[in-house]
């Protein structure tokens, strides 16, 4: 696999990915459900308050992020799907598509394009600051 002092997008890895180092489509789908907080917090960091080396043993635990200010609880259950520690319990990326399309079928918003700065995923480092938050890689 090569060198072990790559640096790996922790942040955006399934637990079994994290682990294991077994990489496949449901842990895409982990990976995928990372990409949606951000686009639903348009452009919040996932784990904001949490570095790389605290988040490892949260995961294990059942942690997840709480849902965003402006998303609705459909899309955050969407979310949390794709973070079930059990891969095989993930929605595939045909079933996100279908929950996706039921989802805008409907009336009313799945987020808001409202922003609160004041909430964490917003007011985090640069990644060119000197904080252990971003640089404590696993």
């Amino acid at each position: 696999m090569g060198s072990n002092n790559r640096r790996l997008p922790i942040k955006w890895m399934s637990i079994e990915a994290i682990f294991d180092r077994t990489f496949t489509a449901y842990s895409d789908v982990w990976a995928y459900g990372i990409v949606l907080f951000e686009i639903v917090t348009l452009g919040g960091t996932p784990y904001p308050t949490i570095s790389n080396s605290e988040l490892l043993p949260l995961l294990k635990t059942g942690y997840r992020m709480e849902r965003p200010d402006n998303c609705s609880q459909s899309m955050f259950d969407c979310m949390l799907n794709c973070w079930n520690e059990d891969p095989l319990q993930r929605p595939t990326f045909t079933k996100l598509r279908e929950l996706f399309e039921e989802l805008m079928s409907q009336s009313g918003n799945y987020f808001t394009f409202e922003i609160n700065e004041e909430s964490t995923y917003y007011n985090v480092p640069s990644f060119h600051s000197h904080s252990n938050g971003f640089n404590d890689l696993v």
